[in-house]
C-alpha cells in the first residue's frame, strides 16, 4: 500500500543520503525537454517501503487502454513505477510491467543487462565514460551511459534502417549525475518501443535532456496562473479576435484591440489580481455582406482570480478534472501551456473507463507566461470558429511583433460612408455638413466623438433621410460619427472640420 510521501520522507532519509549515487530526487521536481520542446517532468507524489526497496510514483497520466477506454491514473512517461534497491539498482518498470534496471554503482567500463527479451535478446547498459560536467550551472560528477542491444550470444544487433527501434536504442544514451540523478533519460513506460503504442496525444519523442530543477531552483520552472497573468504597469497587449460560422465568413464579428495595463493590485488573500486597463478597439460585425464598425477607447477594470484557475498549477500532461464528470490535460511547450477541447474525456457511469468526447470543432487555449490566454477553436456545422491571436506585446524593455495603431483603428475609411448608407457632404466643411442616408428611417441617434474617444454631443432625429450637422463648438481636427438607426442599425462616419 502506498504511504503518504512526507511519512517517507522522514522515515526513509537516512537509507537516501546512505546512496552515493541516485537517479531520482524525491525532493524536487525534475524537468526534461527534447528537440519538440515538449516539457516532462518527475514530481514523486507517493511511495511505499518494503524491506530494503523503495518504490516512487511519479504524477499520473491519462493512459489509453483501448480505442475508447482510458484510464485517469495512468503511468508516467517513467514508467508504472520507480524501484529503488539497496544493492545500487534503480529499475523503471514499462507500462508491460517489465524491468529496466540502472546500475548507479557501476564502474568505468562496467555493463549488465538493462533490459531483456522473451527470446534471451538483451539491452546491454555500459559505463561508456565518467567525467565532470557542467549542466544549468551546475558541476557535477556524471556517468555517461551507452545502450547497446545484443544477440543471446552477446553480439551487436544493428539496425535495419535509421529511426527503427533497434537505431534509437543503439544511438541513445543515459547520463546520470551524482548528486541530481538522470540528466538525461529515456521514456521508460513505452521503452524498449518495438510495439506501436496506441497513444497518439503525447509526443513521441524517447530521449530527454533536463533543463530545470526545483531544489535548488535552477532552470526551468512550472509556471502557474499567477506567471501567466503577470502584468505590470507599461505592459501592451495587441491581440485579434475572430468568431465566425461558416467558411468563407457569413456571420460574426473581428476585433483588433490594444490593452495597456496601467495599474495594479493585489488581494490580502493573494488570490485576485486586479489590473486598470485602458482599452483601444476597433470592432467589426459582419452578417452576409453587411456589417458595422464599432469604435471604443476606455478604461476598464479587470480581475483575475487565481484559484479559478488552478488547472495552470499542473504539469505537463497531468489530467485535471474539467467538471464533475470530465477531465483534461495540458501539454507544457517551453513557456505555453496548451488545453486542447479535442481532448477532453468523460465517464458515463457505467464502466471504469473514460471517455473520448467526438466534438464538430477542434480547439486549443493556449496560456502564454507573461501573456494571458489565447485561443484557436476551428468549427464546423452549427459550431463557430473562435480565435484570439497574439499580434504584439511590450513588457518591460522586450518586444515581439507588429502593433497596431491606435489612431488607424479609431480612424474611418475615406469616403466616410460604410456599405454606401450615408455619404456626408461637403466634407471637410467650415460651419455645416448634410448627412444622407440610404432611405427613411424612424429614430436615429447621432453622436460625434474626438479622436480620443470622449463623446462631445448625441443628437436625435426622427422620421428623415437627412440630417444636417452644424459645427457648433466644434474646433478644427478629425471627428467620428454614429448613427443607430431604428435602435438596431449601427453605422459610422468622420467629419473633418477645417476653417
Amino acid at each position: 500500500m502506498k504511504k503518504v510521501l512526507f511519512a517517507f520522507f522522514l522515515l526513509s532519509a537516512p537509507f537516501i543520503n546512505a546512496q552515493n549515487w541516485t537517479c531520482i530526487n524525491p525532493l524536487a521536481i525534475t524537468h526534461f525537454a527534447g528537440s519538440d520542446s515538449v516539457i516532462h517532468s518527475i514530481r514523486i507524489d507517493s511511495s511505499n517501503i518494503h524491506g530494503d526497496t523503495v518504490d516512487y510514483f511519479n504524477y499520473y497520466m491519462l493512459r489509453q487502454n483501448d480505442w475508447d477506454c482510458f484510464k485517469l491514473k495512468g503511468g508516467s512517461w517513467t514508467g508504472t513505477k520507480i524501484s529503488v534497491l539497496s544493492n545500487g539498482f534503480t529499475i523503471f518498470y514499462t507500462y508491460k510491467q517489465m524491468p529496466v534496471s540502472i546500475k548507479t554503482n557501476a564502474l568505468l567500463n562496467e555493463s549488465w543487462h538493462l533490459y531483456d527479451f522473451a527470446d534471451s535478446r538483451y539491452i546491454e547498459a555500459k559505463i561508456a565514460a565518467h567525467n565532470t560536467m557542467t549542466f544549468l550551472g551546475i558541476t557535477d560528477s556524471v556517468k555517461i551511459i551507452s545502450l547497446q542491444m545484443k544477440d543471446h550470444l552477446g553480439n551487436p544487433i544493428n539496425a535495419i534502417s535509421t529511426g527503427d527501434s533497434i537505431d534509437i536504442i543503439n544511438n541513445a544514451s543515459l547520463r546520470l549525475s551524482k548528486n541530481y540523478g538522470l540528466i538525461k533519460i529515456i521514456d521508460f513506460y513505452r521503452f524498449p518501443y518495438f510495439t506501436q503504442n496506441i497513444e497518439t496525444f503525447y509526443s513521441l519523442l524517447n530521449v530527454y535532456d533536463i533543463i530545470g530543477i526545483s531544489n535548488p531552483v535552477v532552470g526551468y520552472q512550472n509556471f502557474t496562473a499567477k506567471d501567466v497573468y503577470d502584468f505590470n504597469p507599461g505592459d501592451e497587449i495587441h491581440s485579434f479576435y475572430l468568431s465566425s460560422y461558416c467558411a468563407p465568413p457569413v456571420t460574426g464579428y473581428e476585433i483588433k484591440i490594444i490593452e495597456k495595463y496601467l495599474s495594479k493590485s493585489i488581494s490580502l488573500n493573494q488570490d485576485t489580481i486586479t489590473y486598470l486597463v485602458k482599452r483601444c478597439m476597433r470592432r467589426k460585425d459582419f452578417q452576409y455582406s453587411d456589417s458595422t464598425i464599432t469604435y471604443t477607447n476606455d478604461t476598464v477594470i479587470s480581475k483575475i482570480i487565481l484559484s479559478q484557475c488552478s488547472f495552470l498549477s499542473r504539469l505537463s500532461n497531468e489530467p485535471f478534472p474539467k467538471s464533475t464528470i470530465s477531465y483534461s490535460f495540458n501539454t507544457t511547450i517551453g513557456n505555453s501551456k496548451y488545453i486542447s477541447d479535442y481532448m477532453e474525456f468523460f465517464t458515463n457511469g457505467t464502466d471504469s473507463c473514460l471517455h473520448q468526447i467526438i466534438a464538430d470543432y477542434v480547439g486549443t487555449k493556449q496560456y502564454m507566461k507573461g501573456l494571458g490566454a489565447f485561443f484557436d477553436n476551428y468549427g464546423s456545422g452549427l459550431e463557430p470558429t473562435n480565435r484570439r491571436v497574439l499580434v504584439y506585446y511590450k513588457k518591460g524593455t522586450l518586444e515581439w511583433g507588429t502593433p497596431y495603431n491606435c489612431s488607424e483603428l479609431l480612424s474611418v475609411p475615406e469616403n466616410a460612408a460604410l456599405e454606401n448608407r450615408i455619404t456626408i457632404s461637403p466634407n471637410p466643411f467650415s460651419t455645416t455638413t448634410q448627412i444622407t442616408l440610404s432611405q427613411t428611417y424612424h429614430t436615429i441617434s447621432l453622436s460625434v466623438y474626438d479622436m480620443q474617444g470622449k463623446l462631445i454631443s448625441q443628437d436625435q432625429h426622427t422620421d428623415c433621410d437627412k440630417i444636417q450637422l452644424n459645427r457648433n463648438s466644434l474646433t478644427n481636427g478629425m471627428y467620428f460619427l454614429k448613427l443607430i438607426m431604428d435602435d438596431k442599425e449601427i453605422t459610422t462616419g468622420k467629419i473633418v472640420v477645417s476653417d
